[in-house]
């Protein structure tokens, strides 16, 4: 069962994702029995219930739905990723990546999903954190799929910055403007922040470089 904590849950993107998931877990070695049912539906739930954790107002299950609806590829560990990329999120931590690829090694593992599988699954999420492309098929896509809100409308993108700031209501406001400025400026001085998506580009950085005005 859902717990809906403070965020609204929208069936129809719990739908899209379950799609993917169950999809992409077949395509890996999963085999859905009669006998497995109702773990793997514990196991679906609890992804949604991280996703729907009352600290998180960007990194939810709206995001996850976004990445998946932007990613180029079907490639079942690219898909895989892109849903357990942020499964663990702590504001502000730098282990967030790392726990989360552990969590989702975990969770494949009780599928018997092969080890070497679950290794680059793993990488991919791993890379998420500093958003540089890795030598694995799909990944730019997922990298690019990640970072897309970026590129979105004015008011789109200005929401995106209202909900982060709502994830670190744990420091004060200069501070806060302070190190959203140094985080736009390193990808702003990146000679390319998309790999595949390059119409992108030019838009990303216009609503990046607002956030150095500030």
């Amino acid at each position: 069962m859902y717990l809906n904590y403070m965020h609204n849950i929208n069936p129809k993107t719990i739908n899209s994702i379950s799609k993917s998931f169950i999809l992409a877990l077949k395509a890996v070695g999963f085999k859905l029995t009669d006998n497995n049912k109702n773990n793997y539906m514990k196991l679906f739930d609890n992804i949604i219930n991280r996703y729907s954790e009352p600290h998180r107002h960007y990194h939810n299950i709206d995001h996850i739905g976004h990445v998946l609806n932007k990613l180029i590829t079907n490639n079942p560990e690219v898909v895989l990723a892109a849903i357990y990329h942020d499964i663990i999120y702590v504001p502000g931590s730098s282990m967030n990546e790392y726990c989360s690829a552990q969590l989702c090694a975990n969770h494949l593992s009780l599928f018997g999903i092969k080890s070497s599988t679950i290794f680059k699954i793993s990488k991919h999420i791993l890379s998420t954190e500093q958003h540089i492309s890795i030598d694995l098929f799909g990944n730019e896509e997922l990298l690019d799929a990640d970072m897309s809100i970026l590129a979105s409308s004015k008011p789109i993108f200005n929401k995106y910055c209202q909900d982060i700031r709502l994830e670190y209501l744990n420091i004060n406001d200069c501070e806060f403007k302070s190190q959203r400025s140094r985080w736009a400026l390193e990808l702003l001085g990146r000679v390319k922040i998309f790999y595949k998506a390059k119409e992108l580009e030019s838009f990303a950085r216009k609503n990046l470089r607002t956030l150095t005005n500030i």
